[in-house]
């Protein structure tokens, strides 16, 4: 992989430039606090790399379909809501839309034939109109 190989290469890096401050430097103290700082690091990237390995060998496996399990549970006394509202709507609103849809079918024949009759005397005029252009007067 290029980030683990990456990582590898850094610590590598790291351990080989504290190992020439150490050669370029005379000062005891300065070259122990380069030496520890050089075993934290690879130490450091040492883990880091073996937990990016970890991450890379577990994205190659497949995974798992996850087990998920719903529990629905009503509210207390929901149900006697829900019946309560039922009954409404069965016993009061039902039969008021059913009377009122009646009473709609009934309007709207009494309007059909309301409809017909004036045609009819509308013709009925048309006719006797006719009638009396066709009679002279006597």
């Amino acid at each position: 992989m290029d980030l683990v190989q990456g990582v590898n290469h850094i610590a590598t890096t790291a351990e080989s430039r504290a190992q020439e401050m150490l050669a370029a430097s005379n000062d005891d103290a300065a070259a122990k606090k380069a030496q520890r700082d050089s075993k934290l690091l690879r130490l450091a990237l040492g883990k880091f790399g073996e937990g990016l390995n970890a991450l890379a060998s577990g994205l190659n496996k497949p995974a798992e379909a996850p087990k998920v399990e719903v529990v629905n549970q009503p509210v207390p006394g929901l149900d006697k809501i829900l019946n309560v509202l039922a009954e409404t709507i069965e016993h009061s609103i039902f039969p008021l839309v059913r009377s009122m849809d009646k009473k709609l079918d009934i309007d709207l024949r009494t309007h059909e034939k309301m409809s017909e009759v004036s045609s009819r005397l509308r013709e009925l005029e048309a006719q006797v109109k006719n009638n009396r252009l066709d009679k002279p007067a006597t």
